[in-house]
């Protein structure tokens, strides 16, 4: 049981993160909504992955109960990379001009996940739950790894395209989730039983709530403005 560990560390970071964004007063946009989405997905993702761990040891027999866990998981996982993959989108085709291309990426990208989605739960899953060591693997596996990684390449495509905004602070979320994978993906070869990626994305969510345009800085511009507007129509009614 001590694998859960990383993963209730993980869950109550995303915990929060849910809380401090959900209570505090912000502006709508683009931006947040896709974090907001990424947050649901992280939060989502960390009480799966414990209770896909907690019934591992419990009750191992359980064998339909943890394959459908395990999709329900991979189905957050590709919402959450998506969501990423969308932000890097949007802050690199946020002019004018570019809107456009970022719509039709949005619509295009939100069919195909539909249906890897949907094959995600037809694909087969096999469980290997020996001892300490608890991981699923197969089809199904595969095709959420390998979506994940063609989300990441493409990141990385329109972040080369737009070399500009590769100093951008926004795209820090991006690189930290890419370095942390990899480390993942090296310390799952040594250690399997390590279960890490879902502390992983909530760090990721973390670095992203402090790197994202502030949006109560957002609000007290538009207060300002609003305040410098209506100060300006009564000095003219004045005059």
């Amino acid at each position: 049981m001590t694998n859960l560990y990383i993963p209730i560390c993980g869950f109550f970071c995303a915990l929060l993160l849910i809380i401090l964004f959900f209570t505090k007063s912000h502006v709508d946009n683009k931006e947040t909504r896709i974090f907001k989405l990424m947050l649901i997905a992280s939060f989502i993702d960390s009480i799966l992955m414990i209770s896909i761990i907690f019934i591992a040891y419990k009750w191992k027999e359980q064998e339909v109960i943890l394959k459908l866990l395990n999709k329900l998981d991979y189905t957050q996982f590709i919402i959450w990379i998506w969501s990423l993959f969308m932000y890097i989108a949007y802050i690199t085709h946020n002019e004018k001009h570019s809107q456009e291309i970022y719509k039709k990426i949005y619509k295009i990208t939100f069919f195909l996940n539909f249906i890897l989605i949907c094959f995600v739960y037809v694909l087969p899953v096999k469980l290997y739950n020996q001892g300490n060591i608890m991981y699923s693997y197969g089809q199904s596996s595969n095709l959420m790894y390998f979506v994940c990684g063609i989300y990441v390449v493409l990141s990385l495509i329109f972040l080369i395209f737009n070399f500009k905004k590769i100093i951008s602070k926004k795209c820090i979320p991006f690189f930290v989730f890419v370095t942390m994978a990899i480390f993942v993906m090296i310390l799952r070869t040594i250690k399997p039983e390590i279960v890490i990626i879902t502390a992983v994305i909530a760090y990721v969510d973390l670095i992203m709530y402090f790197t994202i345009e502030n949006p109560d800085m957002k609000m007290i511009q538009q207060l300002e403005l609003a305040k410098n507007q209506a100060e300006k129509a009564n000095r003219a009614k004045s005059d």
